[in-house]
């Protein structure tokens, strides 16, 4: 007995590369690894932010410090100069005060006065002369007595 052949003429070779089979091994990453990874990456991101706010805090406050230090040093020295090249000095005997007079040699610096006033210290030759701040705006002077 003969078989009648089957309509094969519509049907098509299956190949494995057109039409892959669902595994278990497919390529990707599932949920859950993605959600691990975010995890580790965001302690690693903080982390690494906190060490950065830290840096930027202590480069701060060294700035500051070499800051007070340069402008104190300064200071110290012009007062210094300043005490050295005069020829008396005129301070009340019984109380400090927060302003030094210096009476010069030279009658065009005569007299000269080291002051605080509010947060700044200032420099002022002759009785009419502009004063000279001797601190900038950035360090605070809270007190100076002679």
């Amino acid at each position: 007995m003969i078989m009648p052949e089957k309509n094969t003429k519509n049907k098509l070779p299956r190949c494995s590369a057109c039409y892959p089979r669902h595994s278990a091994s497919k390529s990707g990453f599932t949920i859950i690894e993605l959600l691990i990874f975010s995890a580790i990456f965001s302690v690693i991101a903080i982390s690494f932010f906190g060490v950065l706010v830290s840096a930027i805090q202590i480069q701060t406050r060294q700035s500051a410090v070499a800051e007070v230090n340069q402008q104190s040093q300064f200071l110290l020295e012009t007062i210094q100069r300043s005490v050295e090249r005069s020829s008396l000095i005129e301070l009340s005997s019984d109380t400090a005060t927060t302003t030094l007079k210096l009476r010069m040699a030279s009658s065009t610096d005569d007299p000269t006065y080291i002051y605080l006033s509010g947060t700044t210290v200032y420099y002022k030759k002759t009785d009419t002369g502009a004063a000279q701040p001797l601190t900038s705006d950035k360090v605070n002077v809270s007190n100076l007595v002679f």
